[in-house]
């Protein structure tokens, strides 16, 4: 048997190194998994929040995103890095991008890019969203740059040039444009779309792209100058559709809004609409209108 003071000289000896090693590997065991679980748990936090962080800006994106939207490729068409996420020191750039070559005047496409470094941009996408947005009509009051909600609520472009890369339909000939403020109309609530108009001596150009297919096409005319002899000729893709020279004071009179409307059919992708000065029309009489209404006849499921 050990005596008192034996067993006092063993434990004063401490641990020898085989000990301390089991020690230490036992603790190794015990303590890694649970610094890889932490390790874990922290990535996936961290990794969720981004991810959520990103959806919600898709999401907003997506809500903002509308086919009807004049500026929609203004605001959607950039190549620059327009908004950062930031997390844990962590910058994730998010870029807008507008496929303009997969659009025309009723459908626009925007891709939302999320990238994982703002040095290579356009090699290192992480990961993307497309973004549709279709309409079935498109209206353009002429003569004025400025939207406008008629009294049915519905939204009119604000006049504007034709852009055939950016597929922005408008007008090609330029000419001059006129208002006539105040003076309102008598057979209408919506004198805003008549008060102003293009007009040209060359005659009028506007086009549309769109798909090939049928549709019909309103053009909102009134003679608000006065003029008794304004008459002019209507061409849809090229051909003439009226059969007499047509005159919105002869068929409405003054101060009185009309609106013609014709079916086309449209092959080569661009719905051109043209007005020339008919033969008969006074030596200022130039051709004018006030506003264009495309819509189509075949809606896509």
């Amino acid at each position: 048997m050990f005596t008192q003071k034996q067993l006092l000289k063993t434990h004063q000896k401490g641990f020898s190194l085989v000990e301390v090693l089991l020690v230490m590997a036992f603790l190794s065991v015990m303590i890694l998994p649970f610094t890889l679980l932490l390790s874990q748990t922290s990535g996936l936090s961290k990794g969720t929040y981004v991810q959520s962080t990103k959806n919600t800006f898709f999401s907003s994106a997506a809500d903002q995103m509308d086919g009807t939207r004049q500026d929609y490729y203004t605001a959607f068409h950039d190549t620059t890095m327009d908004a950062t996420l930031v997390e844990s020191g962590q910058t994730l750039p998010i870029m807008n991008v507008m496929d303009v070559t997969n659009s025309d005047a009723f459908t626009k496409v925007a891709a939302l890019y999320y990238y994982t470094n703002t040095t290579d941009p356009t090699n290192s996408p992480k990961s993307s969203m497309a973004e549709y947005k279709t309409t079935d009509v498109i209206r353009m009051r002429c003569g004025n740059t400025a939207a406008y909600l008629d009294t049915a609520n519905q939204l009119w472009w604000g006049d504007q040039a034709y852009d055939v890369t950016k597929k922005q339909p408008g007008y090609y000939v330029t000419g001059t444009t006129g208002s006539a403020t105040g003076t309102f109309l008598t057979n209408t609530t919506d004198d805003a779309l008549f008060q102003y108009w293009r007009e040209s001596s060359t005659g009028l150009d506007y086009r549309f792209d769109v798909p090939a297919g049928d549709y019909n096409v309103q053009l909102y005319f009134a003679e608000m100058s006065g003029i008794t002899d304004r008459k002019l000729n209507i061409l849809l893709e090229g051909t003439q559709v009226n059969t007499t020279a047509y005159s919105a004071y002869s068929v409405a009179g003054l101060t009185k809004a009309n609106i013609q409307s014709y079916d086309v059919t449209v092959s080569d992708g661009v719905l051109n609409v043209n007005l020339n000065r008919d033969a008969s029309a006074g030596a200022a009489s130039y051709p004018r209108i006030s506003g264009i209404v495309v819509k189509k006849l075949q809606i896509e499921p």
